[in-house]
């Protein structure tokens, strides 16, 4: 179980630890942990201010588009980072770069259940899904 909770701006707020992924050794012994805001509007896995990700040492993987919550579109870099989720690292997640506070998005989310409730200092909850075939 992965626990957070709601800040006084109503976002619910995770702890994420994030450890560069790349050829360079330095980039490997970078590990930050950060609290990122749960975005469930946001389809891919997370994104990082370009200082962050600097900081790891992440390497450019690609670039794509993202569409806002105005629907406007902007141009990003992509970049690959190991997070530990749920007490175990995941490799290869993709990070965006976009000026915001750190974001995580359903892909990230996939296979689990989110809690919250709506109320500033309120505990955020996310459960791995246990389903029935």
């Amino acid at each position: 179980m992965i626990t957070g909770q709601i800040n006084a701006n109503l976002e619910a707020v995770i702890p994420l630890v994030v450890q560069g992924q790349g050829e360079a050794v330095l980039a490997l012994d970078v590990v930050l942990a950060l609290d990122v805001v749960i975005d469930t509007g946001y389809s891919d896995f997370l994104t990082l201010p370009a200082g962050t990700i600097a900081t790891l040492g992440l390497e450019q993987a690609a670039t794509g588009v993202l569409t806002l919550a105005d629907g406007s579109k902007v141009v990003s870099a992509i970049y690959l980072a190991t997070v530990r989720w749920d007490g175990l690292p995941r490799h290869d997640i993709t990070v965006d770069a976009l000026e915001t506070a750190p974001l995580i998005g359903v892909s990230l989310l996939a296979g689990y259940e989110l809690k919250a409730c709506f109320v500033a200092g309120a505990p955020v909850t996310l459960t791995a899904c246990e389903l029935n075939p």
